[in-house]
């Protein structure tokens, strides 16, 4: 587990969870408009196993360790995914929601599992490696996600707003850290289920299979 500070972002409609080593929560309360020329791209999670429709959507299975493949019968499902990916995992690469930047050279610009390296605000300068459909929180309040509590511009924690069609709305955060599953961060909490074990990398910490390296 890393000891330094870390900052995992859950987007939030019109804010961002952001939550450090402590689990400290900070609300941020900018906003603004999204480009009329930003084509969405949405996400549609799909349960373990289950077959990958055809579609413009970005696919992700329910759980990180697993991926779209073909079932051996030319339709594609959510089956294991091997530990290849993780030979392709660099100093540039981090995990989901997780801050990341395409211009800051100290920062990683790429992210794992069909997250996009998304930046909230119009000077590209706050970034994080969320869902492709997540709404971009500084430039326009989403008046359609709101918590339980009826914050508007706000969605509840573990959950991020996001684009579906032409409006937005709340919706469960994929990956989530602190699960323990195979694949998933660790890196606030070094912690994971039996038989893993929470490896190091340079941004971040991921449990993997114990005796993968």
């Amino acid at each position: 587990m890393k000891t330094s500070s870390v900052f995992v972002a859950f987007s939030a409609v019109a804010g961002l969870l952001l939550v450090d080593a402590n689990y400290h929560v900070h609300h941020h309360h900018k906003a603004p408009h999204h480009g009329s020329l930003v084509k969405f791209r949405e996400v549609e999670v799909i349960a373990d196993n289950a077959t990958c429709p055809n579609g413009g959507a970005v696919l992700m299975c329910e759980s990180e360790s697993y991926e779209c493949q073909d079932d051996g019968t030319g339709a594609q499902a959510c089956l294991p995914r091997t530990d290849a990916f993780l030979d392709t995992i660099d100093e540039n690469t981090t995990i989901s929601w997780s801050e990341c930047s395409t211009m800051n050279a100290s920062l990683p610009s790429k992210c794992l599992f069909d997250f996009e390296c998304i930046c909230m605000d119009y000077a590209n300068v706050d970034c994080y490696c969320v869902p492709p459909d997540t709404w971009r929180f500084e430039r326009s309040v989403a008046a359609n996600c709101s918590t339980s509590a009826g914050d508007v511009g706000y969605c509840d924690y573990g959950e991020y707003c996001r684009t579906k069609d032409d409006y937005q709305e709340c919706a469960e955060a994929p990956y989530m850290p602190d699960t323990g599953a195979l694949y998933s961060d660790c890196t606030v909490s070094g912690e994971c289920a039996s038989g893993l074990e929470c490896e190091d990398y340079d941004y971040f910490s991921m449990c993997v299979e114990e005796g993968t390296y």
